[in-house]
Parts: structure tokens; C-alpha cells; sequence
């Protein structure tokens, strides 16, 4: 589902300078003309309804340093009577973490309290090439010396665009008096979601003592104009099953005869970063798989997680366990809203490949003991 917003830059004689709740506006050079006000479209997706605010920046196109910013909400000026396209989205005082501020700066209970004064909005007082960029909610960005990005974690959510190229020049942006951003500035949660389903391939009976994911990144940096930097995380391994704690001291046991399967049900929810390429090669995760009727002596199948994560996509690697190998499928489908799954699924499951299956030896001895029957 998309809402359509229509928002309103609002260029004055000030400066920016570094991000605070409390900014307030420095006059520009008595030469310079004041910049007219500049109207855009805004197309958000899959935020839900309520009342909701925003940040807009600009940023240098090629040192990426942040040129001007300003703070919105979902409160509409309205306009159109008299007016051409004349809706757009109010300023809005906000605090660090998007919540509406009154005129006094305390917290705001709702929009209706909100301090919607004009000189929160974003203010442009040079033409030219940059970067356009929009969050919701409208956070406080972290500085990175000139540069800025926002932490990102697993259980965050926020929606934010990609940075767009325009031209501002007068009341023109984009070569357009109502700049109309289409799917290039669409706010997205920039997560993605997966989860495990196990069942028999080749064999009758398959023996699964664990499942782990591996290398799961649990805090990372997306940047405002690069996109999720491949510094500055961290990893860290979710549990998704385990025997001892999740089946009572047993180890699960999948008949095929009787069309067993086992599904995770943890929620992990993973940076929604293109894992193929070199540049993220440290950052994928993997499916670990220990198998085999002996816990003393499990055998194991480690699934790298090579795919293109988009976000607010929901994927499922699906195992079939053969008694030398797992053949792996992937199966996706989108959010509904706010990182809920679609109501229905229709895509067929595309063949990734196989794993082999590892087995344990003796430690280097002339031979090693025949302790896993689970593939017999």
C-alpha cells in the first residue's frame, strides 16, 4: 500500500548548521536574494496509517557533506483551492527521535499539539546539483565527521529513501515546479526477514539436533547517500533450534512417510544488503545444520547466504535433507505493512543449490567408527 504526500521545502534567508532538536536560523548574507519556495512529491510505502513525521537533507553530490535539512509531519497545508497542487506536508518540531515537540519544547501527545512553525522545514539557500534524501520517522542523524548516517539494528524500524539527484534552482527542483519523486524517493524499512524450513529430500527419516544462523550482522551503518557501509559492525549468532531446549532433550526426528517439517519461528531480521557482491562477502550469514541420531557425533551442513536481500522482503531458505547432501530453495515474498508477511505467496521456490553433508572422523586413526546410522 502507498501514501501520497506532497511536501513543501521551505527556502529562507537562514543557514544549517549540525543537527539539534533546537536549531534556530542564521541569517544569509544580506547579497543573496531570498530563495523562492519549492513543492515536491513525496511517495511513501507500507507506513501504515497515523500520524507520522519526516526529515528531508540535502548533500553535497561529491563530498557527501550534509548542505541543509528540515523536519515534517503528516498534518497537510492545504492550498488547492487556490492553488495548483497546493497540499503539502507541515514543518513539525521534532526531538531525536521523531516525536512531535510543542512550541515549548516539551512532548507533544499528538500533531494537534505540535509546533508547526515554517522554520522547521528544510531551508536551500544555494542552486545547484545534490542529493535529496527523506527518513520517517523523522530521527536525528549521527555525524560521521562531515558525513551522516543512521544506526542500524534488528529490531529498528524506519523507513528511508535513497538519496536522489536534483537540481535546485529557484523554484524549480529538478526541472520541475512540483517535483514529482515517483518510486526514486520511496521510504523503505531497510530490513529484510528470514526464516528455516526443514524436511526430507532423499531420505526417510532425517535426525536434526540444531539449527543455528551464523554471522548475523546485529548493528551496522546505513549511510544517507551510500546506502549500509560495510565498516563498523557487528555479528552475532541466533539460536533458531536446539534439542535440548526445544524438544525436550531429544533429537527432532522428520519422518517423510508422514510429510514431517520443521519451521523457525524466531523473528531475525537482517540488513538488506546484496550479499553476492565482494564488498558484503564479510558481513553474509550462514545456516549451520547439525544432524545425526548421535549428539556425541553430529554430522553438519553450512548454508552461505549469497542473495540479494531487498528490503521489507521476507525470505525463506528451505533444506531437503539427503544422506550425502541438502539441496537448498529460496522462496520470498513481500511485507505487508511494517514488517508483517504478505497475505499470500504464489512464487515458486528457486533452486539455489546443495551443500554436502560433514561427517566426523576418528581424529586421523586408520580408520573411523560407523556411530551415524541416521542416513541408513
Amino acid at each position: 500500500m502507498k501514501y501520497r504526500n506532497v511536501l513543501f521545502i521551505f527556502p529562507a534567508l537562514v543557514a544549517l548548521f549540525a543537527l539539534s532538536c533546537e536549531r534556530r536560523p542564521l541569517e544569509y548574507p544580506e547579497t543573496m536574494e531570498e530563495p523562492a519556495p519549492v513543492k515536491f512529491g513525496l511517495v511513501t510505502k507500507s507506513l501504515g496509517t497515523g500520524e507520522k513525521t519526516f526529515r528531508v537533507a540535502l548533500f553535497n553530490m561529491s563530498t557527501k557533506a550534509l548542505l541543509g535539512q528540515g523536519t515534517y509531519c503528516s498534518t497537510l497545508i492545504d492550498h488547492s483551492a487556490t492553488v495548483t497542487d497546493g497540499r503539502w506536508l507541515s514543518p513539525c518540531r521534532v526531538d531525536n527521535n521523531g516525536g512531535p515537540l510543542k512550541t515549548d519544547g516539551t512532548e507533544a501527545s499528538g500533531l494537534v499539539e505540535a509546533d508547526t512553525d515554517s522554520k522547521w522545514g528544510l531551508r536551500a539557500g544555494t542552486n545547484g546539483s545534490c542529493y535529496l534524501v527523506a527518513a520517517s520517522p523523522a530521527k536525528a542523524m549521527t555525524s560521521a565527521g562531515s558525513q551522516r548516517y543512521y544506526a542500524w539494528t534488528p529490531s529498528t524500524e524506519l523507513y528511508v529513501s535513497e538519496a536522489v539527484p536534483v537540481t535546485l534552482s529557484g523554484t524549480w527542483l529538478g526541472g520541475q515546479y512540483v517535483y514529482e519523486s515517483s518510486s526514486a524517493l520511496e521510504l523503505k524499512d531497510r530490513r529484510a526477514s528470514i526464516t528455516v524450513h526443514i524436511e526430507c529430500g532423499e531420505l526417510s527419516t532425517a535426525y536434526i539436533q540444531s539449527v543455528t544462523l551464523l554471522n548475523c550482522v546485529t548493528a551496522a551503518r546505513w549511510d544517507l547517500v551510500s546506502g549500509f557501509s560495510n565498516a563498523n559492525y557487528t555479528t552475532d549468532s541466533y539460536t533458531l533450534f536446539n534439542y535440548t531446549s526445544d524438544n525436550g532433550g531429544n533429537v527432532l526426528q522428520l519422518v517423510k512417510e508422514n510429510n514431517d517439517e520443521w519451521n523457525s519461528t524466531l523473528d531475525v531480521f537482517l540488513p538488506s544488503i546484496d550479499y553476492s557482491g565482494s564488498d558484503y562477502a564479510a558481513m553474509r550469514p550462514q545456516i549451520q545444520v547439525l544432524m545425526g541420531n548421535d549428539p556425541a557425533h553430529p554430522s553438519s551442513a553450512i548454508v552461505d547466504i549469497t542473495e540479494k536481500a531487498d528490503p521489507m522482503m521476507h525470505y525463506t531458505y528451505n533444506l531437503y535433507v539427503s544422506k550425502s547432501d541438502v539441496v537448498i530453495t529460496l522462496t520470498a515474498m513481500s511485507w505487508d505493512n511494517g514488517g508483517e508477511h504478505a497475505s499470500s505467496d504464489t512464487e515458486e521456490p528457486g533452486k539455489l543449490g546443495t551443500v554436502t553433508i560433514m561427517g566426523w572422523t576418528d581424529g586421523g586413526a586408520s580408520n573411523t567408527d560407523n556411530w551415524n546410522t541416521s542416513f541408513d
